[in-house]
């Protein structure tokens, strides 16, 4: 999956619409844009922005995590570096 060229599709998308961000809040899409595969209790969230990775927030109980994102836990307020970016 070319989760790098499913980002660029939503921000060519996002500049037709002047919008500077999209927040993703479906599991499906989330996972079709960053490819998290959410729990059964988990509500994660992607925030793609013009510019810079997209930022993948989840909840302070998830593990670690492998997704085309700079993912943000909760917990520890920071940009983790469990990132991959394929």
């Amino acid at each position: 999956m070319n989760f790098k060229r499913r980002v660029s599709r939503l921000r060519e998308l996002m500049d037709e619409k002047h919008l500077p961000s999209v927040l993703v809040s479906h599991p499906d899409d989330v996972f079709y844009y960053s490819g998290y595969q959410a729990g059964v209790d988990d509500h994660p969230v992607l925030l793609v922005k013009k510019g810079g990775e997209p930022l993948l927030f989840l909840s302070p109980l998830t593990g670690a995590v492998k997704a085309y994102a700079d993912v943000i836990n909760f917990s520890k307020k920071k940009v983790c570096g469990d990132s991959y970016h394929g």
